[in-house]
């Protein structure tokens, strides 16, 4: 417990480089990275002895490594980006870019803190001002809620509802 959890495929878009670098000059924290792709090689390669690499684990042990991380990174340019609504099921707060469905799915000094640039000083300085604030691991749990199937099907049911009456 206490490292920090970077999900995530591993594209040049994804920005998992920018994440590794950064724990480079961060020695007394780890970062665990789940996931494969074509940088691989590349990223482990460059990587320095507190950042770990691990892929093709089962959803129990993926949902073990967010329940224990301090802190989810997520920094790529997202459309929606899963990964943090996964990490606040297990009450995880998140390290975002400020951008895209980050903004739609985290809230700023309740789930998550947020960077601006997908670089390893901006991962950094986020780390910084993470570690400053205190976070309730249930509320952003209760957050998380808004994010269900349920909630979905019931919103959608209510947007084909309100557009049928206005037909």
């Amino acid at each position: 417990p206490g490292f920090y959890l970077c999900v995530s495929r591993l594209l040049v878009y994804k920005h998992v480089d920018a994440v590794v670098e950064a724990f480079a000059d961060l020695p007394d924290k780890r970062l665990v990275v789940v996931g494969s792709g074509p940088l691989e090689d590349r990223l482990t390669a460059s990587a320095t002895a507190n950042v770990t690499f691990v892929k093709d684990i089962t959803d129990d042990e993926l949902t073990r490594l967010y329940t224990d991380a301090q802190a989810l990174v997520a920094v790529a340019y997202e459309d929606y980006g899963l990964t943090p609504v996964e990490a606040a099921v297990t009450g995880t707060p998140c390290i975002v870019l400020r951008w895209g469905g980050y903004l739609d799915t985290m809230v700023e000094d309740v789930t998550a803190t947020f960077i601006e640039e997908p670089t390893a000083a901006d991962v950094r300085d986020g780390i910084a001002r993470f570690e400053q604030r205190s976070w309730d691991r249930e509320v952003i749990r209760a957050h998380s809620d808004a994010f269900t199937e349920k909630v979905f099907i019931g919103t959608l049911h209510e947007l084909v509802r309100g557009e049928a009456e206005r037909a």
